[in-house]
């Protein structure tokens, strides 16, 4: 493994690297070179060598255990002071052994292994929870892309709804303009009047494919949008669901023309997800009703707020409403949907995400921070 020997005089660091000799020796002659070198390389273990000119090795322990490599590395002070306040002093500054000089070779040996093993395990145990962190995003991202699986679906039953009336719109206009022609009937201000409905039918399909497209295309960097455009991007995509289930929504913005960044398709999946919820809610509950969204902002936060009348969530429920696999929609629910939303909003976004009963129903409430330049983007 890695030693790297503090230590002003060259005749300890040649009889420390003899002993030593399985390892691999590295050495500096001065707190300050070594403070130089660990801030670019990484060791297994420290031997340090308290009295030596210029900073003395209690102000190197002190600053090494500041540098990211080294804050939890084994270092053992290897020194001729022997008394209690040195030894004391020593262990305060950030050392994990003391050895007082001149040092028994088969201790030395003992307690380097010791602490060498201690580092072993500390690397197995950080690889684990490496291993393990990647393990949890691939399966965040699994569960992201089925939770969008489900809902697409679900989007093209929507979008085939959405697209009858401008489609039929087409072909009545198209059959009526056929017919005119057939009886030597056309008249060039409907003509162009017919041919701009037609126009227009088609740029609403156009419209409404390209939203789709977007949002189920994998998109992980941050953009910048503003309320009044995050909900139209929502509204084409569930418009119709919400028209055929007799729901009204409300909007309130304190500024939709407050631009943000945020990552667009993940947020629009926490709103479609919220909805639906809401939208079962009142089936289940055979009522017709109303969403509520609001969106205030303060200096640093955007908060946007998800309201109902369903009947809202069960007591016992609340506290579990975001585990993953938990649903109240029995065989109907996967149990992902707000799960997901809690880790694109927490996790994703560094924002947070709770829900809580009101009068006659729930309340979805997100906040979001405003300043994203420290968030670091999915890969």
């Amino acid at each position: 493994m890695d030693i790297l020997i503090v230590d002003d005089t060259i005749e300890n660091i040649k009889l420390l690297s003899e002993i030593l000799d399985v390892h691999n020796i590295s050495f500096s002659r001065s707190g300050e070179e070594a403070l130089n070198l660990l801030q670019e390389e990484s060791y297994d273990l420290i031997l340090l060598d308290i009295m030596m000119p210029g900073i003395d090795g209690y102000e190197t322990c002190e600053r090494l255990r500041k540098l990211p490599l080294h804050t939890e590395t084994p270092l053992i002070f290897l020194t001729a002071k022997s008394d209690n306040e040195s030894i004391l002093k020593a262990f305060k500054a950030g050392g994990q052994d003391y050895i007082v000089k001149p040092f028994n070779t088969l201790e030395l040996q003992a307690r380097v292994k010791n602490q060498l093993l201690y580092k072993q395990y500390q690397n197995e145990q950080q690889q684990k929870l490496l291993i393990e962190r990647e393990k949890n995003q691939a399966k965040d991202l699994s569960l992201l892309q089925q939770t969008k699986m489900a809902q697409m679906g679900e989007s093209f039953s929507m979008m085939a709804h959405q697209w009858k009336q401008p489609l039929s719109a087409i072909m009545a206009i198209s059959n009526g303009l056929l017919t005119q022609i057939q009886l030597s009937q056309v008249n060039a201000k409907d003509l162009q009047k017919n041919l701009e409905d037609i126009t227009q039918s088609v740029e609403h399909l156009t419209r409404t494919i390209n939203e789709y497209k977007s949002f189920f295309k994998p998109k992980y960097s941050f953009e910048k949008i503003t309320p009044d455009e995050l909900i139209h991007k929502v509204l084409l995509l569930n418009q119709h669901t919400l028209k055929l289930n007799n729901i009204e929504l409300t909007i309130h913005f304190s500024d939709k023309h407050l631009v943000f960044s945020t990552l667009v398709n993940e947020i629009i999946q926490v709103f479609l997800v919220i909805i639906q919820n809401s939208i079962d809610a009142y089936k289940q509950n055979n009522k017709l009703g109303k969403i509520e969204i609001s969106f205030t902002n303060s200096a640093k936060d955007l908060y946007i707020d998800i309201s109902d009348e369903a009947g809202g969530v069960n007591d016992s429920d609340l506290s579990k409403i975001f585990e993953l696999n938990f649903t109240n929609k029995g065989q109907d629910g996967l149990g992902v949907g707000l799960y997901m939303s809690k880790i694109i909003i927490e996790e994703h976004l560094k924002g947070s995400i709770t829900v809580s009963n009101i009068d006659q129903g729930s309340r979805f409430s997100i906040v979001l921070p405003l300043n994203t330049t420290d968030l670091k983007h999915l890969e």
